[in-house]
């Protein structure tokens, strides 16, 4: 009797072990999935959070996982969680550098690794590959631009140095030093313009910009020309403007410019044609989609073992009251 009850038990414990390995071996198939990492400058603006939300649901509907970190415009912080990337063993970085200088070691160790990095929105020396939607001082002028242009014909006689403008800049990082003076420095060269205030705000999101506009026109109220580094800021300072507070009745002659696309900045535009928002335009590196097709191209060559030419370079798309509607999705 007792060696008949061994047997059952025997038997019970071989099934046992037989279940366990199967567990072991499914757990195992879930773990060949491909870990894609994104490790972005900072979230807090519209653009980057709208964004990384798109990639990553994206590709995890495609079956990869996902990591994402965000460095908030801390250098350091961005290096620490690029080697957190590397202890994962995760199988592509794809990163928008704080610093693309300060974080090239930390990329080459990536690289070094067998982990190919793909730098979005700047020229890393030792990324695998660079997907340059474009250069930031390129960005920064053409949101100048874009002003001198409404600014030259809704002041078509008005005197040398008499619009009063504003640019309000961001020095947080080495592309917001690199947009910012490319702004101030293409805004300089209409006659027209009284460059009266550059703004250097903390931050680069709504708030940022609702803060900086109401300190701008309590001390510069003849204001008519804004351009904000970001159109995160440029929705803040429309924000202000079009609230009862700000006190201005005349929305007319107020153009505020920026750099990004996001859905807000966009339907700020096209009201700005009736004068019920003051955002007249921005520079847009491309929609989700495009952005999406061009990172996914040398993103799963990569994730494949191939080799990726070492540079992409992306286009600068003005949009204004006039072409709006072009870039607006119907719901």
């Amino acid at each position: 009797m007792k060696k008949k009850l061994f047997s059952v038990f025997l038997a019970v414990a071989l099934a046992a072990t037989v279940f366990v390995g199967c567990g072991k071996t499914d757990t195992k198939a879930t773990d060949t999935k491909q870990t894609i990492a994104f490790a972005w400058s900072y979230t807090s603006g519209d653009f980057f959070q709208a964004l990384s939300g798109f990639l990553q649901g994206v590709y995890k509907d495609q079956g990869f996982n996902v990591e994402l970190a965000t460095a908030e415009g801390d250098a350091d912080l961005q290096i620490q969680q690029v080697e957190n990337f590397i202890t994962m063993g995760v199988d592509a970085i794809v990163i928008a550098p704080v610093d693309n200088t300060g974080i090239a070691d930390a990329v080459k160790k990536a690289v070094d690794a067998g982990i190919p990095v793909i730098s979005f929105t700047s020229e890393i020396s030792t990324a695998t590959t660079n997907l340059v939607s474009a250069d930031e001082a390129a960005t920064g002028a053409a949101s100048a631009q874009i002003a001198i242009g409404w600014l030259d014909k809704e002041f078509a006689s008005a005197a040398n140095g008499s619009v009063d403008t504003a640019v309000i800049i961001y020095s947080g990082d080495e592309k917001g030093v690199a947009r910012s003076q490319a702004m101030v420095d293409t805004i300089k060269t209409d006659k027209k313009v009284n460059l009266v205030k550059i703004v250097e705000s903390a931050g680069t999101d709504n708030a940022a910009g609702q803060s900086v506009a109401e300190n701008l026109f309590t001390t510069n109220p003849n204001v008519k020309v804004i351009i904000a580094y970001n159109a995160s800021m440029a929705n803040g300072v429309n924000s202000y403007v079009m609230s009862g507070n700000s006190g201005i009745t005349d929305k007319s002659k107020i153009g505020v410019f920026a750099v990004d696309e996001s859905d807000e900045v966009k339907a700020n535009i096209q009201a700005s044609a009736n004068n019920e928002a003051v955002v007249r335009g921005t520079i847009s590196l491309g929609g989700f989609g495009d952005i999406l097709a061009d990172l996914d191209a040398p993103l799963k060559k990569l994730l494949a073992g191939k080799t990726v030419e070492k540079l992409y370079v992306g286009k600068l798309i003005p949009i204004t009251a006039e072409n709006v509607a072009d870039f607006i999705t119907a719901k």
